[in-house]
């Protein structure tokens, strides 16, 4: 027998045998890539579960110790005044006796009062602005104050300015404030007034306080909003503020009015010091110049950017404004609803602030009413 004839030769491969197998190795490959991704996500998820662990766990043993102390006063009464003004009132109890809650509760309800038509005006400008116009009429700005970064626009145009309803979205819910600008064609934004929000989850579909867009009423007053004021503008441009009647803003031909408060500024006088029985938080505020310019004002707090960034008390933001020339400044809706975009022609929208919400799909509030800036459009 030859000894050839004990040698094996390999089998031909055939083209088809060749993409079969490059088809399994290529199977095999993102098969093991898609692991490895899902593997890393697991590995992320965990590392950010385990920070926001061990972040409660120091918050919780920090507000334990508080608690469970005599001392520290003065840092439980600031804790107590924020829980005072936000979604979860019934946990200030635990911070404070009865007497002193009475206290915060007396200042949140009669805050200072000026039952007066400023004399701050719109100026009307013609035609249809510009590209060009438009992003030189808005200035953006962040400061960064000790405790809270606050950010800024200036509209130097009022006659641009808008109360719009934001309630109509799925389910009943409101809309949030870039669904917002992008159904009113907005440039800017703001949140503006309260809503019932009996779940804690922002659905912003059911304002709570008075609401007058284009000189109808939308929502009727209510002491549920924390205060009586209102603030808004007449049909004629002149800004107000103050406990005004229904009835009578309505006589006076309002263009728009909304309900909350308290008053920071009014005719260049600042009427608040301090935290004013409203705490540390972020905060949303809507003022104007002697000029007539609008000033959107909005501040992170509640430990969104870090331990240190706490929010500011309404004596800080009234003293930063007055500090700029606002005369008239007035209190919006703050905690998790405040919010702040910007949306300059040729770019896309922008975001400008960092809410405390809890909707992290949508970064910010479902709301049912924002201040916008709204240029004349062809």
């Amino acid at each position: 027998m030859r000894i050839i004839d004990f040698i094996v030769f390999p089998k031909e491969t055939t083209i088809t045998e060749l993409k079969t197998h490059h088809q399994q190795d290529s199977q095999t490959t993102q098969t093991n890539t898609k692991q490895e991704a899902l593997s890393r996500n697991a590995r992320m998820k965990k590392k950010r579960r385990l920070r926001r662990f061990i972040g409660w766990g120091i918050a919780t043993f920090i507000v334990g110790t508080i608690v469970a102390t005599n001392g520290f006063y003065n840092l439980r009464y600031i804790l107590a005044e924020d829980l005072y003004t936000s979604q979860h009132r019934y946990l200030a109890k635990y911070l404070l006796p009865g007497s002193s809650l009475s206290q915060i509760a007396y200042q949140f309800m009669h805050p200072a009062l000026v039952n007066l038509f400023p004399s701050g005006s719109a100026q009307d400008v013609s035609g249809v602005p510009t590209a060009s116009q438009i992003t030189k009429s808005i200035q953006v700005q962040t400061l960064h104050e000790n405790g809270f970064t606050a950010h800024e626009i200036t509209i130097a145009h009022p006659s641009w300015l808008h109360l719009v309803k934001t309630t109509g979205g799925p389910d009943g819910r409101g809309l949030t404030l870039r669904e917002s600008m992008n159904l009113y064609h907005a440039v800017a934004g703001i949140n503006a007034g309260g809503f019932n929000d009996p779940g804690g989850d922002g659905n912003g579909g059911t304002p709570i306080g008075l609401i007058i867009i284009n000189g109808k009423l939308i929502s009727p007053a209510s002491y549920l909003a924390g205060t009586n004021q209102v603030m808004g503008m007449t049909a004629g441009g002149k800004w107000f503020m103050g406990a005004y009647s229904t009835s009578y803003m309505l006589s006076q031909h309002v263009k728009y009015a909304i309900q909350f408060g308290p008053e920071l500024i009014a005719n260049g006088k600042v009427l608040v010091t301090g935290t004013d029985g409203w705490g540390y938080a972020p905060r949303t505020v809507i003022g104007q110049k002697a000029n007539g310019a609008i000033v959107f004002y909005v501040n992170d707090g509640r430990w969104g950017n870090g331990f240190w960034d706490v929010g500011a008390s309404l004596g800080q933001v009234a003293s930063i404004l007055a500090s700029q020339g606002v005369v008239n400044a007035f209190n919006l809706d703050g905690g998790g609803s405040a919010t702040m975009m910007v949306h300059f022609p040729g770019k896309p929208a922008q975001l400008v602030n960092t809410p405390d919400t809890n909707n992290p799909p949508y970064g910010m509030r479902f709301l049912p009413d924002a201040f916008m800036i709204i240029p004349p459009r062809a």
